[in-house]
């Protein structure tokens, strides 16, 4: 999901799935890239740079 950080409270401007499967990881985020990664070694870059 992503959502603005406000006071007024959690409101997503977006949702997705990106991997299917347990996912005991956190996601990472690193320039503008996050990865996930689930419990059978599959590996999901998605970029949320501007």
């Amino acid at each position: 999901m992503i959502a603005p950080a406000t006071p007024e409270g959690f409101q997503p401007t977006a949702r997705a799935q990106v991997i299917g499967g347990k996912t005991w990881t956190v996601p990472v985020l690193a320039n503008g890239i996050v990865f996930c990664r689930n419990s059978q070694g599959d590996v999901v870059a998605v970029s949320v740079a501007n």
